[in-house]
């Protein structure tokens, strides 16, 4: 018993120093998890900006060709200005497509699922509407029911571009009330 008292009292000295040690920690790690979680609010509110944006641009961008597939509706034979319109609707698909595919699920990772999930089913939609017009030989027998097919396939690209970037909004109203109530403080 007595070795076990001669070795808490060669141990007093150190205690003050293992209680500064200890609150060191404990304090770095709570402040590490504040400024953390606050990184991880801020990138949510950032993703959610980024995917609005996204939807949307690519959305007016889809209303634009759509508006330009039905000037040329009731033509009769292509022409160079279709022949435009067409370029512009190969490099829609082949780079603002393939862009929102790439990028949307990787800003919508950090949100959370929900956002993630509707993001997954959007793309979805449109991947099966585009192979549909594509392979569907009723928008591809004549000119005419080639232009009704791309403009049926933007219009649609649209719709469901709006229906997400509104339902993101909701998101980013939601995120932003709770991110400034928390941290800014007027």
């Amino acid at each position: 018993m007595k070795d076990f008292v001669d070795f808490m009292n060669q141990l007093k000295p150190f205690i003050p120093f293992g209680s500064s040690i200890l609150g060191a920690i404990v304090g770095g790690f709570i402040t590490y998890n504040v400024f953390e979680k606050k990184k991880i609010r801020e990138k949510r509110l950032e993703s959610l900006f980024e995917l609005i944006a996204l939807t949307q641009k690519t959305s007016v961008k889809a209303n634009n060709i759509c508006s330009d597939f039905k000037k040329h509706l009731y033509k009769e034979e292509i022409d160079d200005e279709l022949r435009t319109v067409q370029k512009k609707f190969v490099d829609f698909m082949s780079n603002d497509i393939y862009e929102i595919d790439l990028e949307m699920p990787s800003l919508a990772i950090h949100i959370n699922t929900e956002v993630l999930n509707q993001v997954i089913n959007c793309l979805e939609e449109i991947k099966k509407r585009s192979k549909k017009i594509e392979s569907d030989p009723k928008y591809n027998n004549d000119f005419k029911s080639y232009i009704e097919g791309r403009i049926a396939f933007l219009t649609n690209l649209e719709k469901k571009l709006d229906k997400t970037s509104y339902f993101l909004r909701d998101q980013a109203s939601k995120y932003s009330q709770k991110y400034m109530s928390k941290y800014i403080r007027e």
